[in-house]
Order: structure tokens, then C-alpha cells, then sequence
């Protein structure tokens, strides 16, 4: 299902939803964006920011946190971290109908882009460049570095193998 892009801002917020249960945007930076994010009734952040601990705003609220911190261009720590990524989401969403994940990493552009293109291609069965698309119709300034569409073609391949 596409989604027209939709960009939603608040107090400074800047985050797109790709799908009804998964928004993507920039990092959390105060308590008005944990609010925001708890408003729109996301269960779950999703931290690939390396260094960058926003677990102080969401203290007041019931919003579960992980983090997958990591740095644009990391082979392969990055495979690591956006494997065990996708992972999270997949099953956050398969347990609960529920459940919403608001997932970032410092601008919504490059590392939680390419998460987001992972669990797209994995869910749905799409390619790269498909689920690349969905994602840009989304958020259209999202653009992964090139080690991150890397790594999906490794998961992809690794996951075509296992069935």
C-alpha cells in the first residue's frame, strides 16, 4: 500500500508515515516530540543514531525505546545493526495490530531510511528499488548511503537463501 508523502511537523518535529503503523523522521530532541509521538499513538522508537540518547524525553510517557546506533557507511557493524533492526520492527508489528514504531536516526534520510527500505522489502516481498520507491513516495528527501543499500542486497540475498 502506498502512501502519498505526508509530511507532519511539530515544535520542530520533521517525520513522514511510510506506512499506517511506521513513521520515519528525525531524531526526538525534546519532551514535545516524545508528547507528539505518544499523541499519534506510536508504541515503539526505533534509535539507529549512534551516540544519541533520547531516552530522557520519553521518560513521562509509555513508549518502549531500542537503540541500533550506528554511523552512515558502516559495512559491516550496519549489516549487523540494520539486520537485527528490521528484526525488531517485524516482529514489534506482528505482535501486537497495535503497535506503531516511529523509527529515525539523526535526519530521517540515510540509516533509518534504509531500515525502513528493509522491512518493506522483507514484508511485502519487494526489491530494492521497489521498496526504495515506496519509501521516497513517503519521505522524498530519503537517500541511504550507498554501504546501507548494500547491506539490504546482503540481507535480501541471505533471506532468499533461507527459504
Amino acid at each position: 500500500m502506498l502512501f502519498p508523502a505526508s509530511p507532519c511537523y511539530s515544535i520542530g518535529m520533521d517525520y513522514n508515515w511510510i506506512t499506517p503503523r511506521i513513521a520515519l523522521g528525525a531524531a526526538p530532541t525534546n519532551h514535545y516530540d516524545a508528547n507528539e509521538l505518544q499523541v499519534q499513538g506510536v508504541t515503539h522508537v526505533v534509535n539507529m543514531c549512534l551516540g544519541h540518547d533520547n531516552k530522557p524525553f520519553f521518560k513521562h510517557t509509555t513508549i518502549e525505546l531500542v537503540y541500533f546506533g550506528m554511523l552512515d557507511g558502516e559495512d559491516e557493524h550496519g549489516l549487523q545493526q540494520i539486520s537485527a533492526a528490521i528484526r525488531y520492527i517485524t516482529n514489534a508489528l506482528a505482535n501486537n495490530h497495535d503497535h506503531k514504531i516511529y523509527l529515525h536516526c539523526a535526519a530521517g534520510i540515510s540509516r533509518s531510511a534504509a531500515v525502513m527500505t528493509g522491512v518493506l522489502m522483507q514484508q511485502q516481498q519487494l526489491s530494492l528499488k521497489q521498496a526504495l520507491t515506496m519509501v521516497r513516495l513517503g519521505r522524498p528527501v530519503v537517500n541511504p548511503h550507498p554501504a546501507h543499500l548494500s547491506n539490504l542486497l546482503k540481507i535480501s540475498r541471505k533471506d532468499q537463501t533461507a527459504r
